[in-house]
């Protein structure tokens, strides 16, 4: 697992369209780019707070990631329509929930092996 600093681009509803340069993680194996939800939002928080704090809050979805060359001319002012051209969106958006660990009995353990029928109703003793 590496990491890799990319323009991402970001739809946030109603019609807001965010493009900032962040760290993610990178699978090369799986061609995977991983951002952390907390990370995200806490830098579309800082992103939005000034020039739009009423879009705080407010569903999103990261499109995909734009060309650094090109980033540097959104920064400059390029239009909407421009950046959606050197957009790469992604193929899928994949959503990983943690695993809250529970208890589960150990098959080996003698505790939990079931006796087998010949032994619970054998007569001999």
């Amino acid at each position: 697992m590496t990491t890799r600093k990319k323009p991402f681009f970001i739809h946030v509803e109603p019609a807001a369209s965010i493009v900032l340069n962040m760290t993610a993680r990178f699978c090369p194996t799986c061609e995977l780019l991983i951002l952390h939800r907390d990370k995200l939002e806490e830098l579309l928080v800082a992103a939005c707070s000034e020039r739009f704090p009423e879009i705080i809050g407010n569903d999103y979805l990261v499109l995909g990631t734009l060309e650094c060359s090109h980033w540097r001319q959104v920064i400059a002012g390029s239009t909407f329509q421009e950046a959606l051209e050197h957009l790469h969106d992604f193929r899928r958006v994949l959503t990983f929930e943690p695993q809250h660990p529970t208890w589960v009995p150990d098959p080996k353990s003698e505790r939990n092996r079931h006796k087998s029928s010949k032994d619970e109703y054998s007569t001999d003793k």
